[in-house]
């Protein structure tokens, strides 16, 4: 409704619906919709991100199309070569890159619709992909995660950064990781042209650091993270196969439990069985592999010689941690605390960013983030 000058709202009948893509920082959190009586698109906005998923609900309201979207903009530039020298880096007319982005996401577009090549140049492509992921609700590489990633891009050690943010990867959500995947596949195939277009691994970090990665509020202490935003992506871009490909747990420092029920399996993350028969020594006696419940087997060798212990390959046996805020439950499943509570028996979940814990007698899921293991 709308309000008039004698006071009686206004009413419409809703045709449509659509999360609007373009948010700039001083228009966030809006939405556009279509009404039978009147032409053309009326912008809402909401109070804040979950306002407005509220009002979406309410309103069956859509997302814009994405994954079509940034394939077709990946298609078209590879069909047009890669040698383009700054691809990615020299910037689209801004008038042109948003009747682009209107045109794909406006409500009355088809989601699969492809890019008319003859209409749009490179430029404008490069920057409407760009201009996708920054004006995401929420960037690909999660708020939720963003702290452990900087931390990840602060270790000394190359091998152990590469290995903190592989880790990573695999905690996102699964459509999140395959965004990452599309895009970070074509950005390795863009620098393998860096000897023509300029463009490193080094120079995309750069350009799809902040694109991809932000922090949620904007403080002096984000601003001075910007350049491990940078690590990250360069990181994610040059060891895309690898991270990618492998199971995060493949690659981590293997950790003795302190207690274990068993001396001869392997404990898996996520998949802790006291079925021996799941492991199965092969030829050699520190070759071993085991099979995770959807037939995929892994094969690893034992750290060292003697005995076959019991390995955690995150380190994650059943540990206890204390609160360092409080915290409300928003569902059943979750459990609320203040902040120095104590959890015990706290272990991974299925939930991305969340630990199984028990706390007062009662066991449920705690933010990852919100506690340290004592």
């Amino acid at each position: 409704s709308n309000g008039v000058p004698n006071g009686v709202p206004e009413m419409f009948r809703l045709r449509s619906c659509v999360r609007r893509k373009t948010d700039s920082i001083d228009k966030r959190f809006c939405f556009d919709i279509e009404v039978v009586e009147r032409h053309g698109v009326i912008t809402l906005q909401a109070l804040s991100e979950a306002n407005r998923r509220l009002w979406m609900e309410a309103m069956d309201g859509k997302e814009p199309t994405g994954f079509s979207f940034v394939r077709n903009c990946i298609e078209l530039v590879e069909m047009r070569g890669l040698n383009t020298l700054g691809l990615y880096r020299t910037g689209g007319v801004n008038s042109k890159v948003q009747r682009l982005m209107t045109s794909v996401f406006a409500s009355t577009s088809a989601s699969d619709a492809r890019l008319d090549a003859d209409a749009w140049d490179n430029k404008t492509v490069t920057s409407g992909l760009k201009n996708y992921f920054r004006c995401l609700a929420e960037p690909v590489l999660t708020y939720r995660l963003h702290k452990e990633f900087i931390k990840a891009a602060k270790y000394d050690d190359q091998k152990h950064r590469v290995r903190a943010i592989h880790a990573l990867v695999h905690k996102l959500p699964e459509k999140n990781r395959t965004m990452l995947d599309l895009l970070t596949n074509h950005l390795l195939k863009v620098s393998a042209h860096c000897s023509q277009n300029l463009m490193t691994v080094s120079n995309l970090g750069m350009i799809f650091g902040p694109t991809l990665m932000r922090s949620q509020e904007e403080t002096v202490a984000a601003m001075m993270n910007i350049k491990f935003q940078n690590i990250v992506v360069e990181i994610i871009i040059e060891n895309h196969d690898k991270v990618h490909t492998f199971p995060a747990y493949l690659v981590l420092p293997w950790q003795p439990l302190s207690r274990c029920s068993s001396s001869c399996f392997v404990c898996v993350p996520g998949y802790l069985s006291e079925d021996k028969n799941s492991v199965k020594a092969l030829s050699s006696p520190r070759l071993w592999t085991f099979v995770l419940p959807e037939g995929m087997r892994i094969h690893f060798v034992v750290p060292f010689f003697g005995s076959i212990k019991c390995f955690d390959p995150f380190g994650l046996s059943r540990r206890e941690a204390k609160a360092l805020y409080s915290c409300e439950a928003e569902h059943s499943h979750e459990l609320s605390f203040p902040q120095g509570a104590l959890f015990s028996n706290v272990h991974p979940s299925v939930e991305p960013g969340w630990l199984q814990a028990t706390y007062q007698g009662r066991t449920g899921l705690i933010p990852e983030n919100y506690i340290a293991y004592t």
